[in-house]
């Protein structure tokens, strides 16, 4: 909301056209492929070869599940935090500098309401609200049933304004369902957790 405040204190809600240049870049092929398309393939590659093939994956896996379990491991969580941040923060930029060479205008409303979309991609592709368990390949599942959900929508000529709702809706029923997952998995575990045995004094 304060980003929000700040671009509209920015552009003082006026509508600002960017350089063909801009729209060139989001519309030029490269081996029959959008450009957009490349930069999806290309952040996913990097994601997944970050969260899979380097030691910081285990690191960021464990701060996500226990942040104290981390602490207590000898894990700078603080550093994890910060970077899973920054890294989040750059894919943010990206999508925001690709959607404007698509569009080539820049206003107040401009992306407003794609986090949740995000959310909604994230938890379809079984990434946990409540940390420690995500899959790139999940994530690129969850963007494309998000596409596919909103195209479907604009296709069968839906209200725009009922539009939002099927994304809470989504949202909804994944942390649902998450919620039920992480009950029962926190049940299995205190289920397997042997009671401590007390000693009796001998007579």
């Amino acid at each position: 909301m304060i980003g929000r405040g700040l671009g509209t204190a920015l552009t003082e809600s006026k509508q600002l056209d960017f350089p063909i240049e801009m729209t060139q870049f989001g519309q030029t092929p490269i081996l029959g492929l959008p450009m957009p398309v490349i930069v999806f393939m290309v952040v996913a590659l990097v994601a997944y070869i970050i969260l899979t093939r380097t030691p910081l994956s285990r690191q960021i896996y464990t701060v996500g599940n226990d942040p104290e379990a981390a602490k207590k491991a000898g894990i700078n969580t603080t550093r994890i935090i910060t970077f899973v941040y920054m890294f989040s923060g750059f894919c943010a930029g990206l999508a925001g500098f690709i959607l404007i060479s698509q569009l080539s205008r820049f206003d107040r409303s401009f992306a407003e309401g794609r986090e949740f979309d995000a959310i909604a991609a994230s938890v379809l592709g079984g990434t946990s609200l409540f940390g420690g368990i995500s899959t790139v390949a999940g994530a690129v599942i969850g963007a494309l049933l998000t596409q596919m959900v909103s195209a479907g929508l604009v296709f069968n000529n839906v209200n725009l304004y009922l539009q939002p709702m099927v994304s809470a809706v989504i949202i909804f029923i994944a942390v649902f369902f998450d919620s039920l997952r992480s009950a029962n998995l926190e049940r299995l575990k205190r289920r397997f957790i042997r009671p401590l045995e007390t000693t009796r004094p001998k007579p």
